[in-house]
């Protein structure tokens, strides 16, 4: 038996021959024989992927162990010849090669390392399938990762400009801080809105996206309160919402807008006659609600026919005897004290 032609037993792989002699007699005698060739397998066959592209997504925050995909390459070729192994090939980068992991006999590619989608929203993995037969010849596919983000980052709120103190005569609409926010989430988990409690006489506008003033809302009192403490709180729209608080402080410089006042209209002093030239006979008492150079006080009697009898310290307000009284001549006197800051 010559063959005539070549063979494939991946088309047929047994061939049925029935052979027959015949002799060269009267009458002829035959006589016939079955031969079976059984065709042996060659390594001429490479492994084929399904696709010569993959494209797969996966959320962030996917464990480690995650499935990610299972290739099935297929080799027409019998045996050895046709088990086929997977592995990484080298076109993968040495960070590529971190993050999966590939099982060389069922092509199941798993999550190795944890994903971060800030870092990378999306990487290629190339899968090198080759059989085990003389001569292999490797195939290769690609597999696209699309990473989902998830919700995993908090704002980030930063002051970029602060007062260094507010003036309680500021108008309606000063600026007071400004702020920035940024998410490093995308779509919706990164929009971010940021409040502050209602009470305060202060509010929020965002004039350009993620950027915030802080305004003065309603007049201010440094009487009232001298200092606020504002907590700004930002929060992003994803689902839970995630929410970071920025603490300014915001202190309320005097201005003088309180004059002194008496803590009486009228005051009435008994000294007895005789009394030592110089001593103290009585001690007046104002207070400013200012602070500060504001709240100093300067005490001044206004009516001048009374100063050679007494006097005034123009600092505290304590009135001295300038003479030594006596009852039968001068039983009462008035005297003006003005008060200023």
């Amino acid at each position: 038996l010559v063959l005539q032609r070549a063979l494939d037993r991946e088309t047929t792989s047994t061939h049925e021959l029935t052979v027959l002699a015949e002799d060269g007699g009267v009458p002829v005698r035959s006589g016939t024989i079955q031969i079976t060739i059984r065709v042996k397998d060659a390594n001429d066959n490479a492994p084929v992927f399904s696709q010569s592209v993959y494209s797969v997504s996966l959320l962030e925050s996917a464990p480690t162990g995650s499935l990610i995909i299972k290739l099935n390459a297929t080799d027409l070729d019998d045996g050895p010849n046709g088990d086929i192994t997977y592995s990484l090939s080298t076109h993968n980068s040495a960070d590529d090669r971190k993050l999966v992991a590939v099982n060389s006999q069922t092509g199941e590619i798993k999550l190795k390392e944890y994903l971060d989608f800030e870092q990378s929203k999306t990487f290629v993995i190339n899968i090198e399938a080759i059989d085990n037969g003389p001569y292999a010849i490797p195939q290769h596919c690609d597999v696209f990762v699309d990473v989902i983000d998830v919700n995993d980052n908090a704002p980030e709120v930063s002051l970029t400009s602060m007062s260094s103190a507010v003036a309680e005569n500021v108008p309606i609409g000063t600026i007071v801080a400004l702020l920035s926010a940024e998410d490093k989430d995308s779509g919706q988990n990164g929009q971010v809105q940021c409040e502050i409690p209602n009470k305060l006489p202060f509010k929020l506008e965002s004039p350009v996206r993620n950027n915030w003033k802080l305004l003065v809302q309603h007049g201010l009192d440094r009487e009232t309160t001298s200092r606020y403490d504002i907590a700004v709180t930002c929060a992003d729209a994803g689902e839970p919402p995630l929410t970071s608080t920025k603490n300014i402080r915001a202190d309320i410089s005097d201005v003088n807008d309180n004059a002194p006042r008496f803590t009486k209209a009228a005051y009435t002093a008994n000294v007895m006659e005789n009394n030592v030239i110089g001593d103290s006979i009585f001690s007046l008492t104002a207070y400013d609600p200012d602070t500060r150079q504001n709240a100093r006080l300067n005490f001044t009697i206004l009516n001048s026919v009374v100063a050679s009898y007494v006097s005034i310290n123009s600092q505290n307000g304590v009135i001295f005897a300038q003479k030594s009284f006596d009852y039968e001549q001068l039983k009462n006197f008035q005297i003006h004290v003005l008060v200023r800051d």
